[in-house]
């Protein structure tokens, strides 16, 4: 009898530990959602700019897009344009943060880039400005 106690004791402690574990997985936030830096977030330098790749409704890059965001991302670099530090893509969006040296003297740099890899993208450049 007291081996079948044993039993159950240690039956109900292991699905205790399962329950706990399996609550800290649970998140309500969907797995697509990409974190999107804010103004006010301190990761986000004063010199630091992000081109926005939009298309119309809301489906995810394809391959060939996310491949000319990233033949753009190794001009940068290639070019000492500026950091790369952060790449994202979501539901009709991807992104590139770059930190810059000067943004004014960048800009037309990333410009440059973008229409020389893909003309027709429709992006807009961000100015980021961290505030206090």
């Amino acid at each position: 009898m007291m081996g079948n106690q044993q039993s159950i004791e240690c039956s109900l402690i292991l699905l205790l530990f399962v329950l706990v574990f399996a609550s800290g997985c649970g998140n309500e936030e969907s797995t697509n959602t990409v974190e999107m830096p804010t103004l006010h977030d301190k990761t986000v330098a004063h010199n630091t700019l992000r081109i926005v790749f939009k298309w119309p409704g809301d489906d995810f890059a394809s391959r060939q897009e996310l491949a000319i965001r990233d033949k753009i991302v190794d001009h940068i670099r290639e070019r000492g344009v500026g950091k790369v530090i952060h790449v994202a893509t979501g539901m009709g969006w991807m992104d590139i943060l770059i930190e810059v040296e000067d943004k004014d003297n960048t800009t037309p740099k990333l410009e440059a880039i973008i229409k020389e890899t893909e003309p027709a993208i429709t992006y807009t450049i961000e100015n980021l400005e961290r505030t206090p």
